[in-house]
């Protein structure tokens, strides 16, 4: 049996939650700007990353690397970019 007090306190976190999720869709929508030509920008820039990544790879010859870490350096340089509009200038960035 709900008492009055557990209904109040579902019932704001049920609002607060909606609240929430709308604004982390807004804030995604907005860092990314995935709408009309926004869509194009994200697959230019995911499109120059993986060729810069491709020929990282291209220079080990077949001999071991870290392909996680390569994958991963190439995941946040794409949200790097997304973030602040331009390729880093400080190779050690990210």
């Amino acid at each position: 049996k709900k008492t009055l007090l557990t209904h109040s306190v579902m019932l704001h976190a049920r609002r607060y939650e909606t609240a929430v999720m709308r604004k982390k869709r807004r804030m995604f929508y907005n860092v990314i700007g995935l709408y009309g030509e926004g869509v194009d920008k994200f697959e230019n820039v995911v499109w120059g990353e993986m060729e810069r990544l491709f020929e990282e790879i291209d220079k080990f010859q077949g001999k071991d690397m870290d392909l996680s870490a390569s994958l991963s350096r190439s995941l946040k340089i794409i949200i790097y970019i997304l973030a602040m509009g331009e390729r880093p200038t400080d190779a050690s960035i990210p």
